[in-house]
Parts: structure tokens; C-alpha cells; sequence
């Protein structure tokens, strides 16, 4: 493969700004340090071999090999979340080598210093490194894997059901456009631009931004489904919290949303309103096994993109659906 490194920094800076104001998952970030931590560890004992001998370096070593491991983890994390695929396409591999050059550069470094103060004969220099480049490219490519995990389009693909419920007439079955709008599209952008889809929406023409959003996708899936019905409900929860409640269009199997609710957590002591956290709810389409009629599950998308189940309501109805989602709210305060 022949690597264009012009090319790969500047899809790494697009991708950086892109998901610039995405913020990684605690639990995503507690994986990725999980990942550098045996590294580290043996790379800080090289570090603080030559802080034996010199001991102003020590420090700064120990500084600025954290900040390469982290942004090194954020890239890594970043691209997968981009490219939202297990195996890695060429592009992909080409920025994840671009962006571990910093981290290979530190460390031949340390390596050599170290070497050249005794911590290992001399002869051992290039095993050494080329075990250390070996475990670099290894993390990156783990890291990558757990941003991949927290693509929506990849989880939506493990998670989505099969075309057709059990009982569906075989000529109706679920229409892609529906499902990634109400369960892909809608919660990645929440989680992924809080401020910015909040300020889409308080725009006055919030209607008009989901429909925008509706015929980007159906551009991209060569959909011929009209967005009929599709409608959007500004609604005052709390003091703080604002519901925009999206009526779809007409779900036709399971599992299709009714409505999705984005939900804004708000700072009003500012200048303007300040998301300060968001939720995604849906009121999904299902089906009873053994009579064939519709039910109506009230769900949740987490930022982690686990799909909850909290039950099922009783109708589909927008004020039913929205006094669920205060419940849900005030019997756990903690937004996502």
C-alpha cells in the first residue's frame, strides 16, 4: 500500500473536526485506557530509567508521553467512530498510521536514550523497536475497534431486526428510510451536536431542518418515501428541560418509530439557552406474537447507543408519550 501522507493528515484533521464537540462516552474512554495501560506502564519505566540519570528529563518525558497516548487514543477512537467498520479500508489504515507518528517518534527516542544509558545492550535496539512499533500499531487498531462500536449506523446494523415481523404479509416489509431516520440519524445528531440541533430547532423553521435531514438520507438510500405526516411538537417539560416531540411518518412494521423526542437538558443563565445534556426517547411500533395487533413500546437511545425498553404504553398518543418521558426524567434526574 502506498501511503499519501499529505492525504492522511487531512482526513485526520476532518475527521477532528467533525467530532469535535462529540464527547466520548466515560465508559469508551475507561475501554481505550484499558488498552494503553500495559504499554504505558512498560514505556514509563524507560522514561524513568533516563530520569535516573537525568533527572529534569524525567518529568517532561512522563508529560509529554501522556499527552501523545491521549490524543493518540481520541484519534484512533474518532476514526472508527468515522468509518464505523470492523475491517479496515485502506483510507482508514493510512490515518491511523499518520496519527501514531507522534507516539513512534517519542518513543524511538526514549528508546534510544535509554539504550545508550545501559538499560539494554545495544544490539537489542532494533528488536526492541520493532516490538514497540508492533504493540503502537496493535493499540491503535484496538482503539479504532471500540470507536467502531459506538458508530450508530454499526450498532443500528447488529441491532436492526429482520425486514419482516413474524405474521407481516410478505409484501410489507420495513422501509430503510423510516427506521434510520427515527433510530440512526435523529439520536447521532443529538448526541454528536447538542447545541446545534437544539438551535436547528428553536429556529422557527425546525420542520423544515428535519425534512432537510429526511431527504439527505433519502438521497443516500435512493429512497422514493415521502416524509407525509412527519411533523414536529415543542413541548416545556420542567423549569429546565425542553421536549421536541418529531411525529413520523406512518411506521409499517417493527420496528418503526410513532414518535421520537429529543430531550434538552438547559443552562437559561446565559446569554442564550446552554444544552447542558440531552436524551433520545422513540414510541416504537411492535407486534403481539399471538394476536397479530399493534403495541406501543416506549424506548430509549443511549449516547452509548444501548436501546432500552421501559414498556409499552397503551395508545399511540403524543401526550401519553410525552408524560412517560417525564416520569422517566424526574424518577432519574441524571441526564445522558
Amino acid at each position: 500500500m502506498f501511503w499519501n501522507k499529505r492525504s492522511a493528515e487531512k482526513q485526520a484533521d476532518t475527521i477532528r473536526k467533525k467530532w469535535r464537540d462529540y464527547r466520548i462516552p466515560p465508559e469508551a474512554r475507561k475501554k481505550c485506557l484499558n488498552v494503553v495501560q500495559p504499554f504505558a506502564q512498560a514505556s514509563l519505566t524507560l522514561v524513568n530509567f533516563i530520569g535516573i540519570r537525568e533527572h529534569s528529563k524525567a518529568n517532561r518525558y512522563e508529560e509529554e508521553f501522556t499527552k501523545i497516548t491521549g490524543l493518540l487514543s481520541r484519534d484512533c477512537f474518532l476514526i472508527g467512530m468515522e468509518y464505523g467498520e470492523s475491517k479496515l479500508s485502506d483510507e482508514a489504515q493510512e490515518i491511523l498510521t499518520f496519527v501514531c507518528e507522534p507516539l513512534i517518534k517519542f518513543m524511538k527516542q526514549i528508546i534510544t536514550e535509554s539504550i545508550e544509558m545501559g538499560a539494554a545492550p545495544r544490539q537489542d535496539k532494533d528488536r526492541i523497536t520493532r516490538t514497540t512499533l508492533e504493540q503502537i500499531a496493535n493499540i491503535s487498531k484496538q482503539i479504532y475497534e471500540i470507536g467502531v462500536s459506538y458508530n450508530t449506523r454499526y450498532v443500528a446494523s447488529l441491532q436492526k431486526p429482520n425486514n419482516a415481523a413474524p405474521g407481516t404479509p410478505a409484501n410489507q416489509t420495513q422501509d430503510k428510510i423510516r427506521y434510520l431516520f427515527a433510530h440512526v440519524y435523529l439520536p447521532d445528531l443529538l448526541f454528536e451536536l447538542p447545541q446545534k440541533t437544539y438551535e436547528n430547532l428553536v429556529s422557527g423553521q425546525g420542520r423544515d431542518y428535519l425534512l432537510y435531514i429526511w431527504n439527505r438520507i433519502a438521497t443516500k438510500t435512493a429512497s422514493k418515501i415521502s416524509p407525509d405526516g412527519l411533523n414536529l411538537f415543542r413541548e416545556k417539560l420542567d423549569s429546565n428541560h425542553e421536549a421536541f416531540i418529531v411525529q413520523m411518518p406512518k411506521p409499517e412494521v417493527v420496528p418503526e418509530a410513532f414518535f421520537g423526542a429529543m430531550v434538552f437538558e438547559l443552562d437559561y443563565f446565559t446569554l442564550s439557552p446552554k444544552v447542558t445534556a440531552v436524551r433520545y426517547f422513540t414510541l416504537e411500533m411492535g407486534k403481539n406474537p399471538y394476536e397479530q395487533v399493534n403495541e406501543y413500546h416506549f424506548c430509549e437511545w443511549s449516547t452509548s447507543k444501548e436501546h432500552v425498553n421501559f414498556g409499552k404504553l397503551s395508545r399511540n398518543d403524543k401526550n401519553l408519550f410525552l408524560q412517560a418521558i417525564f416520569s422517566v426524567i424526574n424518577s432519574n434526574t441524571n441526564m445522558q
